[in-house]
């Protein structure tokens, strides 16, 4: 990780076109080396955004940066930044304000889970995931709004997880966090539509990114099954984003899911979600 006085990379290149860059109309998508990240990236670049793409693995974002640039006719700014420590928030939000960039559309992407029993897990894991899907996530909302406001509006997308609405024993810290992003979300939501700012949540199930090869999951066959291609969940997201929904379950088997989890008392959620999990 890096340390907390680090600062965030920024090429000199962009800096020579931040002249007029608040009449563009600008996206920031963090997590945005990978899986849902890249291509929330594609998909804005299509509708004619430019972007701020952030994460921690600078050699990625910039070929990313170069594949974007040369399928659409838009601007993209790199900022390699470490949400997990301390301080990475402000300085993601001093490198778009360095930039002259007023974000539009805030796409909290990042973030991390990992499997596993809690007792087993390293505490920094659990504090450090904490830090990304929770405090970064709000703090980063808590700074763009007011850039939004004098904007006259914008879009938030927040990533939950299908997860976030039951107790689920080996991903319990991660669950936890997750079900945090599903009510804060549909919360601010309410409180900031008067504002013309519009926010959603996004609660995917099993996706192929790299999620599971980070959080050291092993899938079992009927997992693998229905597991979901990325770009249609993002499409979906997006759309309904743009849409003003505050909510996005993609796929069938999680409305249905979602639907019968409401029928379960929460201790025979978790049991279940234990057997399933094992």
């Amino acid at each position: 990780m890096l340390s907390d006085q680090w600062s965030p990379i920024i090429n000199i290149s962009d800096l020579d076109s931040a002249n007029g860059e608040e009449m563009k109309k600008w996206a920031l998508i963090t997590g945005a080396s990978s899986g849902f990240g890249v291509d929330y990236a594609n998909i804005l670049a299509a509708r004619g955004y430019s972007l701020v793409i952030t994460a921690r693995r600078l050699d990625r974002l910039e070929r990313l940066k170069l594949e974007l640039k040369s399928k659409y006719s838009i601007d993209v700014h790199c900022i390699s930044s470490d949400l997990s420590s301390v301080n990475g928030v402000h300085n993601l939000y001093t490198g778009t304000k360095n930039l002259g960039i007023k974000i539009k559309v805030l796409i909290n992407n990042a973030g991390f889970g990992t499997f596993g029993k809690f007792d087993d897990m390293d505490s920094k894991e659990s504090k450090d995931m904490i830090q990304l899907n929770v405090s970064a996530l709000t703090e980063l909302c808590h700074l763009y709004i007011n850039d939004m406001k004098s904007l006259g509006g914008g879009h938030i997308l927040l990533i939950a997880s299908l997860v976030g609405f039951m107790p689920t024993p080996f991903y319990s810290v991660y669950a936890a966090t997750k079900a945090y992003v599903v009510s804060f979300g549909e919360a601010l939501a309410v409180e900031l539509r008067p504002h013309n700012i519009h926010v959603s949540t996004l609660s995917p199930g099993m996706t192929k990114t790299e999620f599971m090869d980070v959080s050291g999951q092993k899938l079992t066959p009927v997992q693998k099954l229905i597991m979901m291609e990325s770009l249609p969940v993002a499409n979906k997201a997006i759309k309904r984003l743009f849409n003003k929904k505050t909510r996005t379950l993609p796929g069938w088997l999680a409305n249905i899911f979602l639907i019968i989890l409401k029928l379960i008392p929460s201790s025979i959620q978790a049991k279940l979600a234990y057997g399933s999990m094992k």
